[in-house]
């Protein structure tokens, strides 16, 4: 039967009821493009809605045996993405940059092609009219292969199993070259290592503007580049369109073009990315649409449900019972995945490996990230030498203070109190007090410099009045080295007990009233927190 006949076929009210769905969905989009809440309807909104038109066109039924197992692969997908994440950091698998930036600036003559098509039409702020028709292009990736796999499963059912078929084989082979080749996206390149100039993460700054908790699902797997399934899901759909439908299938040729110039405008995804996807979408078509694959796949379970006996397949003795026992397994299998998944929250972790291969000759701060790795791994003494070349490599002054207090640090932490010192006195006192200032008294003191650790801690105490903490050290700094007399201690613990609602300034107070009245050489707990912080005995 021609698609033709097949829509004729329908009666009026189901024909209605499909268009009216569809209707509401584009006008929805078009409400919040027009009103700049760049969101996306989401599949846990419109998979309800399809059940509902099922409901109301008494179509459940077939609904639920038809479409069950596919979604519970859609919802597997959305934890696994987040799974080939958290394999890739437990098992420190290699993760990749610099291939695609390379394919990338051969492709576009020496430069990536974000950094093209943000300078060739000025974006970057995320307030054009072109940013916001590309957002809805976008965010319609999550839910476009629903609508266009409803219509047709409504309108040419037959051709629906070769559609499921092509659409998982896309997510299955996605996800695993998520976990083979990790790569880094460009708005990623540029926001964390530098590796290309400035762009605009287009698409995230305006979801985040409407919805900001909305990132959170985007970045279950930020290293999700290769291969774009953004680019995969509407080529795929695309090639599906035209084999049910002829040439109106073709419609969605522009929509496939728009969503790939979209990914590469918005910094999302490289050429290799998009390339790798058609790849992938091409090869999801001809696996469902040319192959025997699913006709095989039809004779074998035939043969296996037929010479089945046992407890279970009496159980299971229909297509719809063995249809909703696949479903109940992948969908407990995606809540194990995604709770395995959210259960590790360390992130991942440049290591040296990674900066050597895909930042050295790339980036300004391979050197600070290879200082990083040295400096988790307690090799002090190379972390400073990387940090210190880091600051004197990175352009941006933000990274400059960065690197700069990172070579104090792993001066301090490996015994070099001179380094440290120089170190953190290069940098502005106030873009250091709050976290480093109490490493740089500890410094000075430790470099027997007591009578600057002494300034520090007042210096500290000045900048942070609210923090007793400050002035409890200096206080008890300056008696055990014996700088200040019992007249000057008994004035810090006035100012730390008029601070009647704070526990810990009456705690500080009272730890040197303790040390105030004690006897030389009388071990007091001020005494032991100052030698262990300090290395300062009385």
């Amino acid at each position: 039967m021609s698609p033709s006949n097949d829509l004729q076929a329908l009666d009026a009210r189901t024909k209605a009821i499909l268009v009216a769905t569809i209707a509401l969905y584009a006008a929805a989009v078009a409400v919040l493009a027009a009103t700049d809440q760049f969101t996306f309807v989401t599949k846990t909104v419109v998979v309800p809605a399809l059940f509902l038109v099922a409901v109301v066109t008494r179509r459940l039924g077939p609904f639920i045996k038809d479409w069950a197992v596919f979604l519970s692969v859609v919802v597997l997908f959305d934890s696994l993405r987040g799974y080939a994440y958290y394999l890739t950091v437990v098992f420190d698998h290699d993760i990749y940059l610099g291939y695609a930036i390379d394919f990338d600036r051969w492709l576009f003559g020496g430069q990536v092609g974000a950094v093209v098509l943000q300078n060739l039409l000025g974006t970057g702020a995320g307030t054009t009219a072109l940013d916001r028709v590309l957002t809805v292009a976008h965010g319609s990736h999550f839910l476009v292969f629903l609508l266009l796999g409803f219509a047709i499963w409504y309108t040419r059912r037959e051709q629906f199993e070769k559609f499921k078929l092509g659409m998982s084989f896309v997510v299955v082979v996605g996800v695993l070259g998520y976990f083979l080749v990790p790569t880094i996206p460009p708005w990623m390149a540029y926001e964390e290592f530098h590796a290309i100039p400035s762009v605009s993460r287009v698409f995230g700054e305006l979801y985040n503007t409407a919805m900001p908790t909305l990132s959170r699902s985007f970045d279950v797997n930020p290293i999700a580049a290769m291969p774009s399934l953004h680019t995969a899901f509407p080529v795929f759909l695309t090639l599906a369109a035209i084999a049910t439908y002829g040439w109106r299938g073709a419609l969605m040729i522009p929509y496939a073009l728009a969503v790939m110039f979209a990914l590469v405008y918005g910094a999302e995804h490289y050429a290799a990315d998009i390339l790798v996807g058609i790849v992938l979408a091409v090869a999801g078509f001809v696996v469902a649409y040319k192959s025997p694959l699913l006709e095989r796949w039809r004779g074998f379970a035939a043969t296996q449900i037929a010479s089945s006996s046992g407890t279970l397949f009496r159980v299971l003795n229909t297509d719809v019972r063995r249809k909703l026992a696949v479903t109940a397994l992948l969908l407990g299998l995606s809540e194990l995945t995604g709770q395995i998944a959210a259960s590790d929250n360390t992130g991942w972790t440049p290591s040296v490996r990674f900066a050597e291969r895909e930042l050295v000759g790339r980036s300004d701060l391979a050197h600070y990230y290879l200082g990083g790795a040295a400096y988790a791994a307690q090799d002090f003494a190379t972390a400073a030498r990387e940090f210190d070349l880091a600051t004197r490599e990175v352009r941006s002054e933000p990274d400059r203070l960065k690197a700069g207090a990172s070579l104090a640090r792993a001066a301090y932490f490996g015994g070099d109190y001179p380094r440290a010192i120089a170190a953190f006195r290069a940098l502005p006192f106030e873009k250091i007090a709050k976290r480093d200032g109490p490493l740089l008294a500890m410094a000075e003191m430790r470099a027997g410099r007591t009578d600057d650790a002494i300034t520090t801690l007042s210096r500290l105490a000045r900048a942070f009045p609210c923090n007793p903490e400050f002035a409890f050290w200096r206080g008890a700094v300056g008696r055990i080295s014996g700088r200040a007399d019992r007249a000057r201690l008994d004035e810090e613990i006035a100012a730390l007990e008029v601070r009647i609602d704070d526990p810990a300034a009456r705690r500080y107070a009272g730890l040197l009233r303790e040390l105030a009245v004690a006897g030389p050489g009388q071990a007091t707990r001020a005494g032991k927190m100052v030698e262990s912080t300090f290395g300062l005995k009385r």
